[in-house]
């Protein structure tokens, strides 16, 4: 129907917006000063939106016609879910990085660290914590998939009107 499939258009945007996600948690891990972090922490609230917008404009590109918000949905959803997978999953890393370099007592495996801190959090006032913070980072990231191939769709679109080559 579309010529792409959402987890294959996922993947992409995945596969691109990750790479920029990780050199922007590399400034912002050992920042110089506040003001590097709080652009490095707008540069990663943006770096998916850019990525998703990427992938828009190709997707829009193999289109006969301009995708309305329930065609979109699928793909954002698709993209938000390995966007939120790969946050939890990097802030976890992370947070195993910081207690190494901070000299406390971490296990030598990230995934250790994961499963202990996993058990802490499902007990009972862990578990009311989490669940909100994880809705939130989710919606964050249905935002930014969403918003990405928005402005990518809409970018081909208008691009193709100044130039007629889009004209299906």
């Amino acid at each position: 129907m579309t010529g792409i499939s959402r987890w294959r258009l996922a993947w992409a945007f995945l596969a691109l917006a990750l790479p920029l996600q990780l050199l922007i948690w590399r400034v912002w891990i050992l920042p110089d000063d506040l003001h590097q972090s709080q652009l490095a922490g707008l540069a990663y609230l943006l770096a998916p939106v850019l990525a998703a917008a990427i992938m828009g404009a190709i997707w829009r590109a193999r289109l006969p016609a301009r995708p309305d918000l329930a065609m979109r949905r699928p793909y954002s959803r698709a993209m938000a879910y390995l966007l939120f997978a790969s946050d939890v999953l990097l802030l976890w890393f992370v947070m195993w990085l910081a207690l190494r370099m901070s000299g406390i007592d971490a296990p030598d495996n990230p995934l250790a660290m994961l499963f202990t801190n996993a058990s802490i959090l499902f007990n009972g006032k862990g578990l009311i914590l989490l669940i909100p913070s994880l809705l939130f980072q989710f919606l964050i990231c249905l935002i930014q998939t969403e918003v990405g191939l928005f402005l990518g769709v809409w970018l081909m679109d208008s691009m193709a009107s100044h130039n007629g080559s889009l004209d299906r």
